[in-house]
């Protein structure tokens, strides 16, 4: 039989980390995966919006079975800066032994003016 690679879309909620009013920065995203994830674009989305800002660095690649950690760092920092929510959007085909265990975002909030 033939097998075609699955086409995904995962967008997590808009989170605003239990503090909807406050300011705060994104720093960097920590996701555990283990398959083939090399087709997959990462991006995220600020504040509901609908456009993707982008990620520094190579992304998902093929660790097989291993479990395997791989940090996202915003590719221009102002466009994650003074942000209320995001959200996590993953694109793209990943292979069918493709899975995420978790999700970690780094970020700090920013003091109230």
């Amino acid at each position: 039989p033939t097998t075609s690679t699955p086409s995904i879309i995962i967008a997590t909620k808009d989170i605003d980390f239990g503090e909807p009013s406050i300011r705060k920065k994104l720093y960097k995203v920590y996701i555990t995966y283990k398959g083939n994830g090399s087709n997959i674009v990462e991006n995220y989305r600020t504040n509901g919006g609908s456009t993707d800002y982008g990620f520094e660095g190579s992304g998902f690649g093929n660790p097989g079975s291993v479990w395997t950690q791989l940090e996202l760092k915003p590719d221009t920092s102002a466009e994650a800066n003074n942000i209320y929510s995001c959200q996590l959007r993953l694109t793209g085909t990943a292979g069918t032994d493709f899975e995420i265990n978790d999700i970690s975002f780094i970020y700090r909030a920013k003091a109230i003016k």
